[in-house]
């Protein structure tokens, strides 16, 4: 039985919920530690969403871009749906029904 199937990938949120800083609070080295730290972080990030991404679109998942995340919504089986994701490694991803 076909149903509507979604996946979210998120990008990254605002800063000061990345970073885990208040606005307003002092910078030091220890910031700037912080700051190259989540750097990385997001880098490898969003190299792996544009990975899943394109997984996704060869599968035949469209996507929409919401701000922070990206979300991808196919019309097929829960088994077929499944496989697709094991079968392009995406073995990490959570996969809800509906919208």
């Amino acid at each position: 039985m076909r149903r509507k199937f979604s996946i979210t990938l998120y990008l990254f949120g605002p800063p000061t919920w990345e970073l885990g800083i208040e606005d307003g609070r002092r910078v030091t080295y220890k910031t700037c530690d912080e700051i190259e730290h989540l750097a990385h972080d997001l880098c490898e990030r969003l190299l792996k969403v544009a990975l899943y991404s394109r997984k996704l679109l060869k599968l035949g998942w469209r996507g929409k871009y919401y701000g922070y995340f990206i979300t991808f919504v196919k019309e097929t089986s829960w088994r077929r749906a499944i496989e697709e994701l094991r079968y392009a490694g995406l073995n990490d991803i959570i996969i809800r029904e509906g919208d």
